[in-house]
C-alpha cells in the first residue's frame, strides 16, 4: 500500500510531461549517472522510451536482466535508469551523482532511502544533484537537515517540520539499565 494517492498524483503529474522531460535532460547534462524514481511502471516505461540508451528497473524486471542493467549503469554504458520501487534500499552505487524524484512520498524513511542513494562519497565525486518534481523535499526538508532531537523523547525532525500534520514524525524513548545497556521502549 502506498503512503500517497498514486492515481491522483499520476493525473496531476501527467499534465507536466514536458517539464519532466526537461528536468531529466537537465539531470543528464549535469550528471554522469541519473537515477529516476518513478511513481508507476507505466510512467517509467513511457519515460524510458523518450531517452535513448536508458534502462528501466521494476518489480517486473527479472533478476538476471536487473543485474545486467545495474552493471551497465555502474559502468556508464547506461546513463539513466528509470526505477519503480526497486533501487530504494540495498542499492549501493557511491558514484551516483544525479537523482530525479518523480515519485512522491510522505514517509521520511522512504525519502531518506531514495535521496540517500546519492549521498555516499566516491573518488572524483563532488556532489549529487537531486531534482525534486514530487514536492517531497519541500514537505520533508533536505536530506542533510533530517536529525534526531532529544526532548522528552527522541524525535525525528527536519528543517521543514518537526511534526507532520500535527503528528510527530518519529519518536522513541531509550532508558539505560545498571549495566549501561540501552533499552528501547
Amino acid at each position: 500500500m502506498s503512503d500517497f494517492s498514486m492515481p491522483g498524483f499520476e493525473r496531476v503529474i501527467s499534465t507536466k510531461w514536458d517539464k519532466i522531460l526537461e528536468a531529466i535532460y537537465f539531470a543528464q547534462e549535469i550528471s554522469k549517472h541519473v537515477l529516476v524514481f518513478c511513481s508507476s511502471i507505466e510512467q517509467a516505461t513511457a519515460l524510458q522510451q523518450e531517452f535513448d540508451g536508458s534502462a528501466i528497473v521494476t518489480s517486473e524486471t527479472g533478476k538476471k536482466a536487473r543485474e545486467g542493467l545495474i552493471l551497465a549503469f555502474r559502468e556508464g554504458r547506461v546513463q539513466t535508469v528509470f526505477n519503480v520501487g526497486v533501487l530504494t534500499t540495498g542499492f549501493d552505487f557511491p558514484e551516483l551523482d544525479g537523482i530525479v524524484l518523480i515519485r512522491p512520498t510522505k514517509s521520511i524513511g522512504l525519502y531518506y532511502q531514495m535521496a540517500g542513494r546519492g549521498v555516499r562519497k566516491a573518488e572524483g565525486k563532488r556532489s549529487c544533484k537531486i531534482i525534486d518534481l514530487s514536492g517531497t523535499v519541500k514537505k520533508l526538508g533536505r536530506i542533510e537537515t533530517i536529525k534526531m532531537v532529544k526532548r522528552e523523547m527522541w524525535e525525528l525532525e527536519s528543517e521543514t517540520c518537526s511534526n507532520w500534520h500535527n503528528r510527530l514524525l518519529y519518536s522513541y524513548k531509550c532508558e539505560t539499565n545498571k549495566t549501561n545497556k540501552g533499552i528501547l521502549l
